[in-house]
């Protein structure tokens, strides 16, 4: 395989990629808290066979979109929202995880948890619990939890000096080895949902841009190969 042909095949594999992350996107557009995925690719240099030096199109990593989903009323009580920077911290099994998906509901013993169980942390680090017969709850913006017989625990959201440290972990959630810190620049709304930040027009438009790139890598690569093998019967032949 000459150099053609693998700059060829480098540029399908990386269309390929970008392929997956729009149909990812668009499968998540009505997901709570979803935040939209971003492939980040480089251009590496390498010297093929015969000495030339050609640079191919790899990927080095994926992004997400931090900006801000639209906010959904629901009516119900434990569904927040975050309006503003910040993330929601759950522990799960593996340690702290953060979210934007707001989605909490009450386990038998009285912890606010996600729907997969995990439980909500409060602004010092320890799990929300709300007594059995407490009342009705209330999230007030700075994030104080309360029921009828008073404040129960201050939910904080937390941020990162650099929001590209979080890495996917599926569920919704993030994960990172870095110490967050707690925001005053943002506020919790009770009964309403952060809706996906996915723009689906925009990524119907890059599905189709896509879509065509990967056509025309497929056809070169065919049309090189073509190629070969005409030149390859015309050799024979004149042997």
């Amino acid at each position: 395989m000459d150099n053609t042909a693998y700059l060829a095949l480098a540029r399908a594999l990386s269309v390929r990629r970008r392929l997956d992350v729009i149909a990812n996107n668009i499968a998540n557009m009505n997901t709570p808290g979803f935040k939209a995925e971003l492939e980040r690719a480089a251009s590496v240099p390498w010297r093929g066979r015969d000495g030339e030096r050609v640079h191919f199109v790899q990927d080095v990593g994926r992004l997400f979109d931090p900006a801000e989903g639209p906010l959904l009323s629901t009516g119900n009580p434990l569904d927040l929202a975050i309006h503003g920077p910040g993330w929601f911290t759950v522990m799960t099994a593996d340690g702290p995880a953060y979210t934007r998906a707001g989605r909490f509901e009450r386990d038998p013993t009285g912890r606010i948890v996600t729907s997969q169980g995990y439980a909500l942390l409060d602004e010092n680090g320890a799990p929300i619990e709300i007594p059995p017969d407490a009342g009705e709850i209330t999230v007030a913006g700075d994030g104080t939890v309360s029921t009828e017989e008073g404040p129960v625990a201050r939910i904080r959201p937390v941020v990162f000096a650099d929001p590209a440290v979080l890495r996917r972990a599926g569920d919704g959630l993030f994960r990172t080895d870095e110490i967050p810190e707690p925001t005053e620049k943002s506020r919790i709304v009770q009964g309403m949902l952060e809706g996906s930040n996915v723009r689906p027009v925009q990524e119907l438009t890059r599905l189709m841009e896509v879509q065509r790139s990967y056509e025309r890598a497929l056809q070169l690569i065919g049309t090189h190969y073509e190629l070969e093998r005409r030149t390859t019967e015309r050799t024979l032949a004149r042997s």
